[in-house]
């Protein structure tokens, strides 16, 4: 297993979280995957093909399966192994761990 990630947390309206008049370091592995699935392509600009855009499937026509297999094909590009995504009732959820 890899070492945790660690980098500069989030709050739940993905602003930088300030703790003590600082940026809050933290593990940050769970923020990882959830911005991947939040990104659309093209969001971020050293790396433009990154982002499964999860609202946009999920407020579309895209089968449960669909969703899942786009976000095991990004986070597995991004050095995580899924042991598995659960998509039900606008809900996903992610049993993911960053091996590399």
């Amino acid at each position: 297993m890899a070492k945790k990630a660690i980098d500069i947390l989030t709050g739940e309206d993905n602003d930088i979280s300030i703790r003590f008049g600082d940026w809050n370091f933290g593990e940050s592995d769970a923020q990882h995957v959830q911005h991947i699935g939040q990104a659309e392509k093209g969001n971020y600009a050293q790396n433009p093909t990154v982002g499964v855009g999860a609202m946009r499937f999920l407020n579309g026509n895209t089968t449960p399966d669909e969703i899942a297999r786009n976000y095991r094909l990004e986070l597995e590009r991004d050095g995580y192994q899924v042991n598995s995504i659960k998509v039900k009732n606008q809900a996903i959820s992610i049993d993911a761990e960053r091996i590399r």
